[in-house]
């Protein structure tokens, strides 16, 4: 393991910044911690050979280790994966369901992750593309006239502006437009 890996390790565990000292104290508990070849005896023949039935009952012990680093090795993937759904914007029990299937396999998540975030990004763009388009729609030029259609109706109050001309209907355009300046 790199120390960048270590310090993302740390990251997805809860430290913000790790110090290097921090770093260094995560690595040497991964590297003491994972299983290392039994050393040969270069002794000469003199001492009884170990059997099986003389070798001391470890066997347990290992099984549990073993099983014991398969679990925070998958626990840390399982960060790893959530810290990167995080990164991309996918968080809270919908998301945790979705990577519920990629628990153990980092890249296989990252891909998926990476094609759902596109997905939504997608969809966000072509919402707020409609919404912009609906606005546009709407909204009213400046300098005069709407943008939609032209057959507006016209308001109560100036409908009824053009109909009354002194108590009468005006008879023309000209007539009651005479006093506009």
């Amino acid at each position: 393991m790199k120390r960048e890996e270590a310090r993302q390790n740390l990251i997805a565990l809860g430290i913000d910044e790790p110090t290097e000292a921090q770093i260094t104290n995560y690595l040497n508990q991964f590297h003491n911690n994972t299983p290392q070849q039994p050393q040969t005896p270069s002794q000469p023949n003199n001492q009884q050979a170990v059997t099986p039935e003389t070798k001391p009952d470890n066997s347990e012990e290992l099984t549990q280790l073993r099983e014991q680093i398969a679990n925070l090795q998958r626990e840390n993937i399982q960060k790893d994966i959530k810290a990167y759904a995080a990164e991309k914007g996918l968080t809270g029990e919908p998301a945790n369901k979705v990577l519920a299937g990629f628990q153990d396999n980092l890249e296989l998540a990252r891909s998926a992750i990476d094609s759902v975030s596109e997905i939504i990004t997608a969809r966000e763009t072509a919402a707020v593309q409609a919404k912009i388009q609906e606005i546009a729609k709407n909204a009213d030029v400046p300098g005069g006239g709407g943008a939609g259609s032209q057959n507006k109706e016209k308001p109560n109050d100036v409908a009824n502006a053009e109909t009354i001309s002194f108590g009468s209907a005006a008879p023309s355009v000209e007539a009651r437009d005479y006093y506009k300046l």
